[in-house]
């Protein structure tokens, strides 16, 4: 019974260091709350102060950088951020017990960064917010793990059938396409082929994924080879 209820909170496959330690989901808890509570009392106020559509990149500017990363933050209305929290759940949560509450703390960071980096491209793109642009990061480095979860390695039957609730739930959300006034769906992804600050962290979420798996696989080579 014990193992059951601990593996609800880490993949027992892992060699549990405090590192890779799923805190009771604190990171999922802690990234909900922070938007909600965000949009609560702050609402459209937030977003306006973390706008700036005429950024000076030309020297670094301590204000403009926190003002990107703090832009993902922020959403149009509760439309717009409960419905990312509900696709950060589904991901966050497999994510979280895959890899431990602080990395995957350090992952929402990256897939943050990168979306900072998409809205700042230009004035016109850095009007674009909202926290799907991590979501999709996450949804790209979990599809990754996925794939790699069967690999004799690592399998698992709880994680394979877990990570198979959570693939058809990231296909049905990156097939929505309502974003923040309705609710409609496509046959295809359209958010993520049209959408710059949707691809542009998919795809560090795809190399990530692939980075750390990889050297996952290489580190538990490396310890059979010496046992």
């Amino acid at each position: 019974m014990k193992s059951a209820i601990a593996q609800i909170f880490d993949d027992k496959s892992k060699n549990l260091k405090w590192h890779n330690r799923n805190f009771f989901y604190a990171t999922t808890l802690f990234v909900m709350a922070l938007n909600i509570c965000l949009y609560a009392f702050l609402g459209g106020s937030f977003q306006h102060s973390v706008e700036n559509p005429n950024p000076d990149w030309g020297k670094f500017d301590l204000l403009n950088f926190v003002r990107v990363l703090a832009n993902s933050y922020s959403h149009a209305n509760w439309q717009h951020v409960l419905l990312n929290m509900l696709c950060f759940f589904f991901v966050s949560v497999y994510l979280e017990r895959r890899m431990g509450s602080l990395r995957l703390l350090a992952v929402i960071f990256v897939m943050s960064f990168a979306t900072a980096t998409a809205v700042t491209a230009n004035d016109l793109s850095y009007h674009w917010h909202g926290f799907s642009g991590v979501n999709y990061g996450l949804y790209a480095y979990t599809i990754v793990d996925y794939c790699f979860s069967f690999r004799k390695e690592t399998r698992n039957k709880t994680n394979i059938i877990l990570g198979a609730v959570v693939m058809v739930a990231i296909v049905v959300f990156m097939c929505f396409a309502g974003g923040t006034t309705g609710f409609s769906f496509k046959p295809y992804p359209v958010d993520l082929i049209t959408n710059r600050g949707h691809y542009s962290s998919f795809i560090p979420g795809l190399l990530l994924g692939l980075t750390v798996n990889i050297t996952k696989l290489s580190v538990i080579s490396d310890r059979s080879t010496k046992q």
